[in-house]
Formats: structure tokens, C-alpha cells, sequence
């Protein structure tokens, strides 16, 4: 901790804190004992651009592969070449280059996930920005590119810690609202995606580490209840400047249709649309925020209802009352925001499996052939399917996956063998 801390220290000092850094936008007096100065923090030192950089290299040098049989005219145009990065270089020449010029802000972040974390603005609004959330994905990505180095380099336990070091970055942006919620599972699945590509390179104590993180992740209930609450107090106190500005919540037809109503009504009528408004908003995100913090039963993936019809050319209070209700937490709107966390939760569940899967393997030098064999009866099942999760082992590999849930599908990681890797016997196949 203390190499840590003054590592911190030194890269604050080469980087110091502008006026127009997000921490100086966010926090006017930082106090250290936040963990969001120090994801603010690590934003302002890797900056808004050069990750883009690279990234958008990268694209254009897969995208070069691709139309290589297709002749000159079907050539990518050459973006700007990164800071460090010759034409001609490898995509893990490019990688490295990046992860030695932007990785250190992954020390940053993890000084932030030994601390608690919380959004540091008193309360939001509909208009309220946060600038950082973009910012955080970016970081996300540079973690994910620092493991996928480590794994390139063999050094399969350090990229295994940095990627649940990312996932705790992303869960610790949770609690906040449910914009910064979907940010949080964005996150999550970037370092996922990474997870999924490198499954056959994991030594037994990477398998049992990743094991240990899913385990007590699964353990700690999700914050919705605090995010939805947020949420609501975002909203409903942002009423008065929905009315006066409709375009906050409107799109550009349904504000050209209900706006000059919702703009010329009287004090009378402004304060009844409110009330009624705010009930029903209440009622929604109470029902929810019951159901999401009991049991995956209770999640309302299978809810097929829908909110009743705006009716165009009514511009009586009641009307648009369901109007800006349904804009601002309709049905659609629900069961898209309650199947990507049903998604990402499935997913740490399978993650875990694959760990288990992965120690079995070790431990008996084949691949088990059934679920039982490596899985307890909790482990095993699926609690948003109903079901226990689908195992079926092949020749040399196996498939892992969850049927899904209504609108997605089947879920899974997908556990790919590495050929060159299986024959310097990192994974051998089953005897």
C-alpha cells in the first residue's frame, strides 16, 4: 500500500489537477478517503483522447486485414498514428505501447477500490452532466488492454488480478443512478469480453481467485434500492423544469405535439400534473425497487405489459401526466434496464463456473461430464432461467451457457482452447 500510495503521489505530481479536470469540476475540496476522487483522478491522467488513439489504430490495422483481398480501392483510410507507434507494428506492438503509456492509471483506480465509494454530488437533476462516465469506460478499456499484455507475456496471474480490479471499479460506480448502473455494466462487460478470450490460458490459482471474487461478489446484494430512490428524487425534482423546458424529456415529436400544452398550463393545473406525476413515478419505482432487491424470481424479466396509449390532440392533464410518465419510466424502459442486469449477473455466475470447471480440470486432468461433477447445487443453478446451467462437455473443450431470458437469448462466456497452449501444457485435453 505505501508503493502504492506514493506511486500515486508522483503520478499526481506529473499530472497536476487543472481547472478543467474532472475532479476539479466534481469535488471542490477532495478529502482523499473517497474512492470517486481517485477514479476522477485517474480519468484526468490518462485524459480525454490518445486511448482513442490507439484504439481507432488498432481498428484500422484489423480493418486492413480485411480488405486486403478486396484491392486498393476498398483500402481503410490510415487514421492519425498514435504517440509511440511506428506503421508496420503488430497489434500487440501497438497494445504494449499503450499499456506503457496510459497502464499506470490502473494503480489509481485500484487505490480507489480500497476505498469506499460514493458519487460525490449532493443530489442530481435531469440536466445534471457527468462527464466522467465516458471518461470511466475509457479506463475500463485500458484496464482490459494492461490484461490482455499480461496474458501475451505469459504472466496469466497478474492479468487476472487486473481484470477483477476492473470489475471492482465498475461495481463500485454502481450505486449511484441508474445511467451510472448501465455505465457500471458496460464496464463489467468489457472486462468480461477479456475474461471469455483467455479462459484457456487460467493456471488453478488464477481459476480459484477468479472463484473467490465471484463468489462474494454474487454474496453482496446489488444497491437498487439506493439507485432507484436516486432516481426518483432526480426526477420528480425535476419537474418544474420539464414543464418549462420539455424538450429534457421529450423527443422531437412527441415536444412538438405536447409542448406548447405542457408549457402554457395555469398554477392550478401545473400542480396537479405534479401530484400525479409523482404518485405514479412512485408507485413504479417503489414496485420495482421491491422486486429487484428480493429474490432473480421476482425480477419482472417476463413482464409482457405495456402502458397504456397516449392519446394525440389530448392535452388534458391526466394525458400528459401519462405522457411524461411513460418517457421518463415506461415499461420498455424497465425491462431493458432489468434484462442488462439480469445479463451481467448471469454472466458472473457463468465466470464462476468456468472458474470451477478450470480447477476441476487441474485437480483431475480431464474435463468433467456433467455439471455435477464440478458444481454444488447453488453453483448450478441459474436463478433467472428457473433452471440449472447447460454443461455439455466435447471432445477436448466444453460448452457452458445459460438459456437466456425473454429478448436476449442463450447467455455464456465462451470457453475457447488454446491449440499452442494445450501443447506446452497449460490445458491439456482430457486423458
Amino acid at each position: 500500500m505505501v508503493l502504492l500510495s506514493s506511486l500515486v503521489a508522483f503520478v499526481a505530481l506529473l499530472n497536476p489537477q487543472s481547472d478543467d479536470s474532472l475532479l476539479a469540476k466534481l469535488v471542490h475540496s477532495p478529502t482523499g478517503k473517497n474512492g470517486y476522487e481517485d477514479y476522477l483522478r485517474a480519468g484526468d491522467i490518462a485524459g480525454s483522447e490518445l486511448w482513442g488513439k490507439y484504439e481507432t489504430w488498432i481498428a484500422y490495422q484489423r480493418q486492413l486485414v480485411r480488405s486486403a483481398s478486396r484491392g486498393p480501392e476498398d483500402q481503410p483510410e490510415m487514421p492519425e498514428v498514435p504517440l509511440g507507434v511506428t506503421p508496420g507494428m503488430s497489434e500487440l506492438s501497438v497494445r504494449k505501447v499503450a499499456n506503457d503509456r496510459l497502464g499506470g492509471v490502473c494503480a489509481v483506480i485500484e487505490l480507489g477500490n480500497r476505498k469506499p465509494v460514493s458519487d460525490p454530488r449532493p443530489s442530481y437533476s435531469m440536466s445534471t452532466p457527468v462527464p466522467e462516465l465516458g471518461r470511466f469506460k475509457m479506463l475500463a478499456k485500458i484496464y482490459a488492454n494492461r490484461a490482455h499484455v499480461e496474458f501475451a507475456d505469459g504472466r496469466s496471474g497478474l492479468a487476472v488480478k487486473d481484470l477483477i480490479e476492473g470489475m471492482k471499479f465498475g461495481r463500485g460506480l454502481f450505486g449511484s443512478t441508474v445511467i451510472s448502473s448501465m455505465v457500471s455494466i458496460a464496464i463489467q462487460a468489457i472486462m468480461l469480453a477479456e475474461f471469455q478470450e483467455h479462459l484457456g490460458q487460467l493456471s488453478l490459482t488464477d481459476a480459484q481467485l477468479i472463484q473467490k471474487y465471484c463468489r462474494a461478489t454474487l454474496n453482496t446484494p446489488l444497491p437498487m434500492g439506493e439507485v432507484l430512490k436516486r432516481e426518483f428524487d432526480a426526477v420528480t425534482g425535476s419537474l418544474d423544469e420539464i414543464i418549462d423546458h420539455p424538450s429534457v424529456a421529450l423527443n422531437e415529436d412527441l415536444n412538438k405535439e405536447f409542448g406548447p400544452a405542457l408549457s402554457s398550463l395555469g398554477s392550478a393545473e401545473r400542480q396537479k400534473l405534479k401530484g400525479l406525476v409523482t404518485n405514479s413515478m412512485h408507485e413504479r419505482y417503489a414496485e420495482m425497487a421491491f422486486k429487484l432487491t428480493s429474490s432473480a424470481s421476482t425480477w419482472p424479466l417476463n413482464d409482457a405489459s405495456t402502458d397504456p396509449i397516449i392519446r394525440k390532440e389530448d392535452h388534458s392533464v391526466s394525458n400528459l401526466a401519462l405522457l411524461l410518465v411513460t418517457e421518463l419510466y415506461g415499461k420498455d424502459q424497465q425491462r431493458q434496464y432489468t434484462r442488462a442486469l439480469a445479463r451481467i449477473q448471469i454472466q458472473l455466475r457463468l465466470l464462476m463456473l468456468h472458474g470451477k470447471l478450470i480447477d476441476y480440470h487441474w485437480q483431475h486432468n480431464r474435463w468433467p461430464l456433467n455439471i455435477e461433477e464440478f458444481a454444488d447445487p447453488f453453483s448450478a443453478m441459474d436463478p433467472f432461467s428457473g433452471e440449472p446451467f447447460h454443461y455439455e462437455f466435447k471432445e477436448g473443450s466444453y460448452r457452458l451457457f445459460s438459456i437466456g431470458i425473454p429478448g436476449l437469448g442463450p447467455i455464456e462466456l465462451k470457453y475457447r482452447p488454446l491449440p499452442n497452449l494445450q501443447q506446452a501444457g497449460a490445458i491439456r485435453p482430457p486423458a
